[in-house]
């Protein structure tokens, strides 16, 4: 039978003339030396992985449990058929060096394999990764696994994706494959920023894709059986005339009661009260209203050459006396090396391969700063990088986001020639003092004070209000914020 990455002491050195007991781990590592169980995978021609219990034991709890609990195993043949052999050969690597290599075809097999055993740290890793891999394209496949594996903090990070890029997600595959819990919560998201008919074709897609996935013919009737309940979360009051009745009525999904009662609202709403159902919400979604600021426009005549630093970083500063959110920040494509430059720590001969970029977030007015984002998947050209999240601004948040490419062959970090922010200097009594541009915006209905440093990096921000809701422990949490590191909250 074959045996995968099996190694003998014949092969290759001892590990007991290793200089450290992590270089004796990892010759002992899928090798039969001292070994006492064999893994076997009948679905992948019966193949055999060597490994050594009491290794498998100290580092797994289900490991331990298996081989030394009360009832433990006693077979010297562990068959293993829902791991692939390529992931669980990995998992012993980690297993025995701490050593793991993930990427975009093996972390969702690796992230199920690492809760399966309990490898905490690995499940950690993972998820940390699939943060940083969010994009349009995958964030309703990542949320249903982070919802699946029980991971809050990467479902809530994967649907303010889905809920700030919604009509572009609509029309990936991805969302056809949202569980239905998922799709009741993304329906039923007040931040979606989609026009309510854009939401329509969408559920009306998913509803198709799931009849094919049931085998069921993708009728009327069987589309409005799978949808439910899921139908009431479409606001069809905010539609138009137009859009009701050329598409909502077309679909067939709605009911004869149904439409003649919507047609009654639309006629006669402004002659009459048409009470609707309250299972259908008239209300509109906050997601419609942010507000998109274009840097690009406001620093258009403060922004010079570009230029190579040692290290790469845009400062903001922003004040505002009504509490705002950053949704999401869009910063401009990774520029390429210019030539003539090779001695500012860039090997131009490409023996250092820059094949992904990290990007660090920092708000900077609390001590020490804190890190409210930090990715290194993003890609190196052809196209703006996008940071999904809700940052609260108040009183006052000064955000510094730093970019480097990183080398995976040697680790260094390289700062990408963006222009830079030209300094404007004013005198205040005997001293000079030197300031980025400072504009005063009115955003959301509330005058911001804005300012920039350093390189040019952002494209857009988009602001939006903070609901109302959540006001008010907003504003005690920020206030004890603003009293820890001595700032008047006044």
């Amino acid at each position: 039978m074959a045996t995968v990455e099996a190694q003998t002491t014949e092969d290759c050195l001892c590990p007991q003339d290793c200089k450290s007991m992590n270089e004796s781990l990892s010759l002992l590592c899928c090798s039969y030396d001292m070994s006492d169980v064999v893994f076997t995978f009948p679905g992948e021609s019966n193949q055999r992985l060597p490994a050594h219990k009491f290794v498998l034991a100290v580092r797994s709890s289900v490991f331990k449990a298996m081989f030394f609990g009360n009832l433990p195993e006693k077979s010297p043949e562990i068959s293993v058929t829902d791991v692939p052999l390529e992931i669980f050969t990995a998992l012993m690597r980690y297993i025995y060096t701490d050593g793991v290599h993930l990427d975009g075809n093996n972390v969702t097999p690796m992230l199920h394999a690492a809760t399966k055993y309990a490898l905490t740290d690995l499940a950690k890793q993972c998820e940390r990764y699939l943060e940083c891999a969010i994009d349009v394209d995958n964030a309703c496949v990542i949320y249903n696994q982070a919802t699946f594996f029980g991971m809050h903090e990467l479902a809530n990070m994967a649907l303010l994706c889905i809920e700030i890029n919604a009509k572009e997600v609509f029309g990936t595959e991805g969302f056809d494959t949202l569980v239905r819990e998922n799709i009741w919560t993304v329906l039923k998201s007040e931040r979606l920023k989609a026009n309510e008919i854009d939401i329509f074709h969408a559920i009306v897609k998913w509803a198709k894709n799931q009849c094919e996935m049931q085998n069921l013919e993708s009728s009327c009737e069987n589309q409005r059986k799978i949808l439910g309940d899921l139908l009431n979360l479409i606001r069809i009051p905010l539609l138009t005339l137009d859009e009701y009745s050329k598409v909502v009525v077309k679909s067939g999904l709605l009911t004869a009661e149904e439409q003649l009662m919507f047609y009654k609202y639309f006629t006669l709403k402004d002659e009459e009260h048409i009470e609707i159902p309250a299972l259908f919400s008239c209300e509109s979604r906050d997601g419609l209203l942010p507000f998109c600021l274009d840097v690009n426009d406001l620093l258009a005549s403060h922004v010079g050459q570009k230029t190579i630093e040692s290290f790469c970083f845009e400062t903001l500063n922003i004040t505002t006396k009504v509490p705002l959110r950053i949704r999401q920040i869009i910063l401009l494509p990774i520029p390429e090396f210019m030539s003539g430059q090779s001695n500012i720590d860039y090997d131009a001969s490409n023996d250092c391969l820059h094949n992904s970029v990290s990007v660090v977030v920092k708000n900077t007015i609390v001590e020490p700063p804190k890190i409210i984002h930090q990715g290194d998947n993003y890609p190196l050209k052809g196209g703006n990088i996008r940071l999904d999240y809700l940052l609260s601004v108040y009183p006052e948040n000064r955000l510094k986001i730093s970019v480097a490419r990183i080398c995976h062959n040697c680790g260094i970090l390289h700062s990408p020639p963006y222009k830079k922010i030209n300094m404007i200097s004013s005198r205040y009594g005997n001293r000079m003092t030197q300031r980025a541009p400072l504009k005063s915006l009115s955003i959301c209905d509330t005058q911001v004070d804005i300012s920039f440093m350093g390189q040019h990096l952002i494209h857009t921000i988009s602001f939006e209000k903070v609901p109302q809701s959540s006001l008010d422990s907003s504003i005690e949490s920020l206030t004890q914020s603003c009293q820890s590191v001595g700032v008047d909250e006044n």
